[in-house]
Parts: C-alpha cells; sequence; structure tokens
C-alpha cells in the first residue's frame, strides 16, 4: 500500500470541510520540503492541553505574534502564535505567513490552547475566506415547478410512505459563503418537487442525518450552530415529515463534536447507527461505533472487538435481508500531518451482537471518498454510485467518478453494472433508492466543486439504465 498524504476535503465548502482542511493542511510540509508553513516562536512554553477550535473576525493586529478575535457570539480572544502554528490562505496549498499578513475584518478558524498569561497560544489557524468576513446562508427558490439550485455537499433522505426524497441544505458553490439552508422534497413516481421552506439555522451546519422508519422522523446529528460555531454538546433533532416540523431532541450522551460521519437506520436493531468522522479535539478521524435510540432519546457507543479504521466521508447502507449495516471506503489519516489515503475496504456491522466484519473481496470499486450508496430490497443489493478519486494534491487531484456498483452482503461479493446512459462523472451528490418506484435517485453533486448542477438521474436496475428528469 503507498502511503499518500491525504488531502480529501476542499477548502472552502462550508465550516465542517474548512476545519478538516485545517487538520490536513500540514501535510503539505510532510510532501514538499521546499514548502514549508511559516512559523512565529513565542518565548513561553506550549501547555499541554486540548486545542478547541475557536471561529470570528478579526478585530485587532499587535505587534510580531499577537492578534485580536471576536467571535459571532460577542466573545473577545487574543492569541499568540504557537512554534507549530500554520496559516493557510483560501488557496490549501499556500503559506500565509504571520499575522501581519492577516487584516483587520478576516474571519478566521484558531486551535488554540490557554497560556500562563490569560492569552491563547494559536494551534492552528486557517483564513476562513480573505474576499468575505462573514457567510451569508441563503434559501435560493427557483421559479415553480423548476426544483432546487444546483448544489454540492448535501444530504437526502427517502421516505417510502409518501415516496418522497429529501433534500437538505448544501452549498450552490464551493465556499463556505454558498450555504444554503432549503428544504425540498421529490415525489419521484410524478417527478414534482415540493418547496419545503427554510432549516432551521442549527441543521444547516455541520450534521448527517438518516430515516429511522418505525419513528417516521429524519434523524440529524448536529455538532455546529446555525452561527459556524461549535457545540460544546452535540445535539440531536428529528424531523417530522408529516407535519414539516423539527424538534431539537436534546438527546442523552451524544457523540463528541466531529464532521464527515455516516449514519444509517438499522431497522431490525431499531436503532440509527453512526461510524467514524474527524474528531474536533484531536483533529484525527475517529473508528467510533454509536447508536441512537428514538425511544428512550439516547446514544451509547459500541465497543466492538474489531473496527474499520478512523474515517471520514466514506459511504454507509443498511442491507435489510442481510440485517447489516454495509459501509464501503472513505478517506482515513494516521497522524496531524495528513498523512493517509483512501481505504479501498467494504465492511459489515452487525449492530445487535455490535460486531464489525471486514469482507475479503477480489473484485471492488476503486478506492474513493464523496460517493454515495443505497439499498435496493428487490434485488437484495446495495448500490453505489460515483465518488472522487485520488486525494486533493495538486499531483493526485480528486478525480469524480461514473461508476455504478451493487454489492451483495449474503455473498460478499461486488459487481459492476454496464447501465445505459450513465451520467457524466459525479462527486459530491446524493443517492436514495425509492423503493416505491423501484429507481434509484441521484441529485445534484458535479464534475468539480466549482461546478455544481441540479440534474436528477434515475436509474432502473431493470432493464438497467439512467434517466435525467431534470438539468
Amino acid at each position: 500500500m503507498t502511503i499518500r498524504t491525504s488531502r480529501l476535503l476542499p477548502t472552502c465548502f462550508g465550516l465542517a470541510a474548512l476545519l478538516a482542511v485545517w487538520v490536513s493542511c500540514g501535510g503539505r510540509s510532510a510532501r514538499d520540503d521546499n514548502a514549508s508553513p511559516a512559523t512565529t516562536q513565542v518565548a513561553a512554553s506550549t501547555p499541554t492541553g486540548t486545542a478547541l477550535p475557536i471561529v470570528g473576525t478579526v478585530t485587532a493586529l499587535g505587534p510580531g505574534e499577537t492578534f485580536t478575535l471576536q467571535t459571532s457570539r460577542g466573545t473577545v480572544h487574543r492569541f499568540r502564535l504557537d512554534a507549530t502554528t500554520r496559516s493557510f490562505t483560501r488557496s490549501m496549498w499556500s503559506a500565509a505567513g504571520t499575522p501581519g499578513d492577516l487584516q483587520i475584518g478576516a474571519r478566521l478558524c484558531v486551535s488554540a490552547v490557554e497560556a500562563p498569561d490569560g492569552t491563547s497560544l494559536a494551534r492552528h489557524l486557517l483564513r476562513l475566506d480573505p474576499t468575505s468576513q462573514t457567510k451569508a446562508p441563503r434559501t435560493l427558490r427557483p421559479a415553480e415547478g423548476e426544483g432546487p439550485v444546483a448544489r454540492i455537499y448535501h444530504h437526502a433522505i427517502y421516505r417510502d410512505r409518501s415516496d418522497e426524497m429529501f433534500i437538505f441544505a448544501g452549498q450552490d458553490g464551493p465556499s463556505w459563503t454558498n450555504e444554503v439552508r432549503d428544504l425540498w422534497s421529490f415525489h419521484v413516481r410524478t417527478g414534482h418537487w415540493e418547496y419545503l421552506g427554510e432549516q432551521p439555522a442549527a441543521t444547516a451546519n455541520l450534521y448527517v442525518p438518516a430515516y429511522d422508519r418505525d419513528a417516521d422522523r429524519i434523524v440529524m446529528y448536529v455538532a455546529m450552530d446555525g452561527d459556524g460555531n461549535l457545540l460544546a454538546t452535540p445535539e440531536t433533532w428529528a424531523f417530522d415529515p408529516v407535519s414539516r416540523t423539527w424538534e431539537n431532541r436534546q438527546a442523552a450522551n451524544p457523540p463528541s463534536p466531529r464532521w464527515g460521519s455516516m449514519m444509517a437506520y438499522d431497522a431490525h436493531a431499531g436503532k440509527t447507527v453512526l461510524f467514524g468522522g474527524g474528531d474536533f479535539q484531536t483533529w484525527l478521524p475517529l473508528d467510533e461505533t454509536w447508536t441512537y435510540d428514538y425511544p428512550t432519546n439516547t446514544w451509547t457507543q459500541l465497543h466492538p472487538a474489531t473496527s474499520p479504521l478512523s474515517i471520514n466521508f466514506g459511504a454507509m447502507a443498511y442491507d435489510s435481508r442481510a440485517e447489516l449495516i454495509v459501509m464501503f471506503s472513505g478517506s482515513y489519516w494516521y497522524n496531524e500531518t495528513g498523512a493517509g489515503w483512501n481505504l479501498d475496504e467494504t465492511w459489515t456491522l452487525d449492530v445487535p451482537e455490535a460486531t464489525w466484519r471486514r469482507v475479503p473481496t477480489a473484485v471492488a470499486p476503486t478506492a474513493r471518498t464523496y460517493h454515495r450508496m443505497d439499498y435496493d430490497p428487490r434485488l437484495g443489493e446495495v448500490l453505489m454510485f460515483g465518488g472522487c478519486t485520488g486525494t486533493d494534491f495538486p499531483d493526485d487531484p480528486l478525480i469524480p467518478q461514473n461508476d455504478t456498483w451493487a454489492f451483495n452482503a449474503r455473498t460478499g461479493l461486488w459487481r459492476q453494472l454496464d447501465p445505459k446512459a450513465v451520467p457524466g462523472p459525479t462527486g459530491w451528490h446524493t443517492l436514495v433508492f425509492a423503493t416505491v418506484a423501484d429507481r434509484a435517485v441521484v441529485f445534484g453533486g458535479g464534475v468539480s466543486r466549482d461546478l455544481p448542477t441540479r440534474a436528477t438521474w434515475l436509474y432502473h436496475p431493470e432493464p438497467d439504465r439512467w434517466k435525467n428528469v431534470l438539468e
């Protein structure tokens, strides 16, 4: 296995990914000895302790190594640079230098620990958007009947009782200032889009959803508030698809804040499963497995004897015939420099037994991230489409794919499909399987983060054909 330096996250696609970029930016210096990050030494020794993120706007610049930052909540923090601080501009591979290169009004993410003199030592510094002080979430509603605007980094959930695909938030461009908070439903058999209004701000930042069919609720794990501030205690929200209302359930014992996690609902166990994601305390991906029980409103961490490697931005789906969670690929790195690679591993999880098993596969899709999967109950297979190979470095860029695969959890076999009229290369999209219409539905994404689409593709397993119903 060739070790790569992972660059699986964009520079500006929403705060969750920006913070993830912050983790792996150090990998550039590991790959290129001529491009070491700028540092500033400080006299005080670096204290031990966990570095936590603070998001805000620069309000003052001091001599050399100090600057002041005000958060959206009005709190003010004064920083000095730690010797290991790395500062990056909107271009993910160029060093921004010391705070002297910053300007008042710049918006930053700062990972810092408290210093003995009352200031904070900034361990990592990321300029979120050097051209904009604040993000401007928007609800962009096209003309009646046109459907949602083009987007990336959105989520989709299918509800069979009404044959609806719900589309949640996302971005209509590559920057975090492109965030949109609108909510739509797509009635698959009729092809009708319905605008459902604007989501609560809290559910439009750093979240991951799953559909609890028994409770008939779309459950969301949320790690940031609507202003982009990390929540000390992540929230669990539920969307009622009948009344179209939201509820902050204030669940007990939620997982720690993280980004890029995967979730799926296990109907046999009656629990929502969350795996992996990047941890905001260590800045590394996690191999934790959690379940959420809607009736008791409680999160519980499982402790399986064996787990997949720590990953984020993989894909996960529930196979109801095998009664197993299926997970494939994702991004893995093993230290703060971002050294790592994309995994090409297939795993299954038996939730009642709390047992992960790696499935040996002679034939499988290439390793990737930003792909999507869902289960086709008629064929008894998990369908997967698209995603990006590569590690997001200049010499190994993210390359969207347009291959279609099916995985049978009972036999442990992948097979590549050869459908007609296949969509073009696509990443950052969504995929659900509409059981009533017997179609897989892919919405949005694109060939790059700069070119999102609003294409809606339907895939019929028989006769193995894709059809574009919305350009």
